[in-house]
């Protein structure tokens, strides 16, 4: 049986984990308080989220490009927050490599979708009749 003190190895491991963990979870809860409030500020303001294109995280990295208010908002708030900052560079980094694996998808499968499957079998169905 493992006693827990704090001279013990496996407590001191569980420690450093939670302690580790907090951190994650006060760190994400600052940037989503930012969030909502730049959510509040364009809703008072009765601003558009969006913008025209170029709204795909992958892009944000971009400044020549508008990415409407909303993101470029969060732009601006990241110049000054290391925590939102940082997320939002997990955030591109994320979105790269699944945009990267989408690309990829597509060379191996093809573009056939389900709209390519229904012209193919309507086909089939009306030679047959």
């Amino acid at each position: 049986m493992i006693r827990k003190s704090s001279g013990n190895i496996v407590y001191m491991v569980d420690n450093s984990a939670l302690d580790i963990r907090k951190r994650e979870v006060e760190q994400r809860r600052a940037v989503v308080q930012r969030l909502v409030r730049i959510i509040m500020y364009l809703g008072k303001q009765g601003l558009a989220f969006r913008g025209y294109r170029h709204e795909d995280a992958h892009a944000l990295k971009d400044n020549d490009v508008n990415h409407g208010n909303f993101l470029e908002l969060v732009k601006l708030v990241a110049e000054s927050d290391d925590r939102v900052k940082e997320q939002i560079d997990r955030i591109v980094e994320t979105s790269k490599k699944t945009r990267l694996k989408r690309e990829n998808d597509r060379k191996i499968v093809g573009n056939y979708g389900r709209g390519s499957l229904v012209t193919f079998l309507s086909h089939g169905i009306t030679t047959r009749i």
